[in-house]
Formats: C-alpha cells, structure tokens, sequence
C-alpha cells in the first residue's frame, strides 16, 4: 500500500491529466483477493485502488483510475480515457505510447508491460525489494 501511496500525489498534476486533479479523493487499499483493482467515481471526483504484491500492477492501475478523472464523465474506456491514460504511461515511464487508436485492451496491455519496464530499469524494484525486507528509504538514497 505505502509503495502506491507515495505516487499518489505525484501523479495528481501529469501533463497527460489536462488539469490538476488536486481536488481528487484517493483511497489506497490492500488487496487481499485476486478481483477488481481499483474503480473510479469521475462525478464525485474519487478513485479507489487496491494494491497488492505487485506494485507495477498496482501503479498501472492508479493511473488507469487517474485516467477515470481525466476524461469527461461519460468517457469511460473510451477514445479520451484511452489518450489521457496512454499520455500518462508515456509520461511516467519515458516511453512513446498512443493508445488512443488501440483497443481498451490493447491499450491497457501495452500499458503494463510499459510500467513494468518503468519500475524495472528506474532502480524502483530493487528499492522497494529493500524497503520490505527491513530497509528505510530517504528520497533516492536507500538506508
């Protein structure tokens, strides 16, 4: 949970968002079963996120929530929610990616695996890895 929640304020003002979303309410969860991830509710300007083991999972679908506030209400996978959250992955993990013209689940595919990269070869993996085995984390340092 405390690996999502640091992004959550990180991520409330992306460019690919068109707007800060300062005013979101963000719930982070744990996940203790293999269902829904997370859900979005644009109207009431809140999302929830379940996070579990898998972090870059659990960050692919902050930002696919994030996405849910991003688009206009009655978007939902549609062509806008697929730019905004497709402009968020590029933008988070320095890798092109328009998925504005892909399938939902093309473009939510691609979306993983370009997060999973991300956390890969940011040093996140081996940082959160010690972290949870006992470490502490101070910016970019690891104690």
């Amino acid at each position: 949970v405390e690996a999502v929640e640091a992004w959550v304020e990180k991520w409330r003002n992306l460019k690919a968002w068109g707007r800060p979303l300062e005013e979101a309410k963000i719930c982070v969860q744990k996940d203790n079963d293999r269902g829904l991830r997370g859900w979005a509710y644009p109207c009431m300007r809140s999302l929830v996120v379940k996070a579990g083991p898998d972090i870059p999972r659990a960050l692919n679908t902050l930002l696919h929530e994030y996405a849910h506030l991003a688009a206009p209400a009655t978007e939902h996978h549609g062509p806008k929610w697929r730019r905004a959250y497709s402009a968020a992955v590029a933008e988070v993990s320095g890798i092109a990616f328009e998925g504005e013209h892909l399938t939902y689940q093309d473009a939510r595919a691609m979306g993983t695996r370009y997060m999973r990269t991300w956390f890969r070869t940011s040093g996140l993996e081996h940082v959160w890895a010690l972290a949870s085995h006992g470490a502490t984390t101070q910016g970019n340092k690891t104690t």
